[in-house]
């Protein structure tokens, strides 16, 4: 099995593909030939990026390092936290478009985008070793030895990292055919080598982050055939096997009980189990089964317009379609006529728009194509899929439950399985009437916005009960004891009746 589709050179050139990738050479052609950057340049977390006023996301702009405006009053920010946080989005830029310039060069044998992506891979490779390590708290370590967990070293933390590993693999594997052995050998020693003895501290519990950690040492071992990283992701103390055996509940569902982590795990994960398939390497019969549940409870959780609940730690107005790019790439691990590749089609074919991410957000072209789909299953026939009904569902090791009828949807969360990106709002509810969201969590603005910790993390911002305006503080499962498709019954909340 190949990384790319074997009939993408041939399906690219259809007039709707052809005007996708006019749309990547643009975006590449205006970014990658002045690209420059410098190691003395420190990232910073993305989370400062967000207005202390109202929570709106800063605008990033290219040409505004020093001058960060507020997306919804205008407001502008000029300190070194905002443009620290600017270099981190201007990397990702880099690292993002290197790989869609791989993409274009594949589609269109045009040299000068292999050059780019191959530039930008050969910048980081070459100073890697004169990046500050530090972390999101902006405090720098003199080695791997003495950092604390959580450090990058291009970037802002070793999450950030992890995904930029996982980049310049999905773009060195475009490329391979390529690349010369002595070049990859160099930036195996230099660059991969380099992430691994970053990474591999940090994944020490079960946690999404960890998991990210895993799939980027698995990605780069894989692809690098690098056994030690290759054992490390599968076999080490805290290995992926057992995150997901032990991290996701019998419900199919991350235990940090918030949909977004939910989704950005498994994109981590995702990647790792498409390299497994790629390079013939057993991911393992019980992680397979697991990993494939947790796409299709997503489906159920759904409304039935395909928008999703919001509990816990995440971003508003998120639905299926914003994450239609893990569904491609799990698709293209399962295959077309898996259950995994039926939903994409479900989702595919949603008529609601797209929903944006305001951090980690992955490359849709024009804002409606991901590359995954480009990549991966240009060769898919959409219109032939399945229709999944939606019924009424609980989720009991997950602490949720959903009642459905023609028109109606309500969405119930009524426990906690720990603090990790917990919300204090046990019995709380949403509600969607057809396509009209009558109640909705509003999730939360990034994590050190004012507005985030004085409001979205506090009870009074929630649809649910609360006492003389404290917070509740329980952050223990709750408990069914009752549930059919009109009712529901849970501890603490009395009554929930399907309308």
């Amino acid at each position: 099995m190949n990384y790319v589709n074997d009939r993408f050179c041939e399906l690219v050139q259809l007039p709707r593909n052809r005007q996708a990738i006019l749309a990547m050479k643009k975006d590449v052609d205006d970014f990658l030939p002045s690209f420059c950057d410098s190691p003395a340049k420190l990232s910073r977390w993305g989370h400062h990026y967000f207005c202390d006023d109202d929570g709106g996301r800063l605008i990033f702009d290219l040409n505004s390092p020093h001058s960060h405006r507020c997306e919804i009053c205008g407001k502008v920010y000029s300190n070194d936290v905002q443009d620290g946080v600017w270099v981190t989005f201007y990397r990702n830029r880099a690292v993002v478009l290197a790989l869609v310039s791989a993409a274009v060069y594949k589609a269109t044998g045009e040299t000068k985008y292999r050059d780019y992506a191959l530039q930008v891979i050969d910048f980081y490779a070459a100073h890697y070793h004169e990046f500050v390590l530090h972390n999101k708290e902006n405090k720098i370590f003199d080695s791997y030895e003495t950092m604390k967990w959580g450090c990058g070293k291009m970037m802002p933390q070793g999450l950030n990292e992890a995904i930029v590993a996982i980049r310049f693999i999905q773009t060195i594997e475009i490329l391979r055919p390529e690349l010369e052995q002595e070049w990859l050998e160099n930036v195996h020693r230099k660059l991969f080598r380099e992430m691994f003895r970053l990474l591999a501290p940090q994944a020490v519990e079960i946690h999404n982050i960890s998991c990210w950690s895993l799939a980027a040492i698995g990605v780069m071992g894989l692809a690098m055939k690098d056994q030690e990283m290759i054992d490390y992701a599968f076999t080490s103390p805290f290995n992926i096997r057992r995150q997901l055996a032990e991290g996701v509940t019998a419900d199919g569902f991350w235990y940090e009980g918030s949909i977004h982590y939910n989704f950005f795990l498994l994109e981590g994960v995702s990647y790792l189990f498409l390299f497994s398939k790629i390079y013939g390497y057993d991911f393992g019969q019980e992680s397979t089964a697991i990993f494939e549940r947790m796409f299709e409870k997503a489906y159920e959780y759904a409304f039935d317009n395909l928008y999703l609940p919001n509990p816990n730690d995440g971003w508003p107005n998120l639905n299926l379609r914003t994450f239609s790019y893990v569904y491609h790439t799990a698709a293209r691990a399962f295959g077309e006529k898996s259950k995994v590749g039926n939903l994409l089609k479900i989702i595919e074919n949603d008529p609601n728009p797209r929903t944006t991410l305001p951090l980690s957000e992955p490359y849709y072209c024009c804002g409606t194509v991901c590359l995954e789909q480009l990549l991966f299953n240009i060769d898919f026939d959409y219109s032939d899929y399945r229709p999944v009904a939606h019924v009424s569902n609980t989720f009991p090791t997950s602490n949720f439950a959903m009642l459905r009828n023609n028109n109606w949807n309500v969405f119930v969360k009524y426990g906690l399985n720990g603090k990790s990106h917990a919300h204090p709002d046990i019995m709380n509810i949403e509600v969607m009437y057809k396509d009209q969201r009558i109640s909705r969590d509003l999730s939360n603005a990034g994590y050190q916005s004012r507005l985030c910790n004085e409001w979205h993390r506090k009870t009074l911002s929630h649809n649910t009960v609360c006492w003389n305006g404290q917070d509740i503080t329980s952050v223990h499962p709750g408990k069914c004891l009752h549930f059919d498709a009109d009712s529901f019954f849970g501890f603490g909340i009395g009554c929930l009746r399907g309308y």
